[in-house]
């Protein structure tokens, strides 16, 4: 989800290294972020959400029920 809603919300990839090991390594790593040139008008709430869904730790990673109270989603019915 976290990927997706990146996509969605700047047009780019959050891992998008050409070099495919490399590539590899940021995904492992959780290593991304948020270029001001895609993301100065995009809400610190939708960077969080994002960062709570991109979290490496699958036992620290959003659940969906965190999704639903998370307030950048408040108001949206899923």
């Amino acid at each position: 989800l976290g990927v997706i809603l990146y996509v969605i919300l700047s047009g780019t990839f959050p891992f998008d290294s050409t070099d495919e090991q490399r590539m590899f390594g940021e995904i492992v790593h959780g290593d991304y972020s948020f270029p001001d040139s895609h993301w100065r008008h995009i809400s610190p709430g939708a960077k969080d959400i994002i960062r709570c869904f991109l979290t490496v730790d699958p036992r620290r990673r959003f659940t969906v029920d965190q999704a639903r109270r998370h307030p950048w989603l408040q108001g949206v019915r899923i």
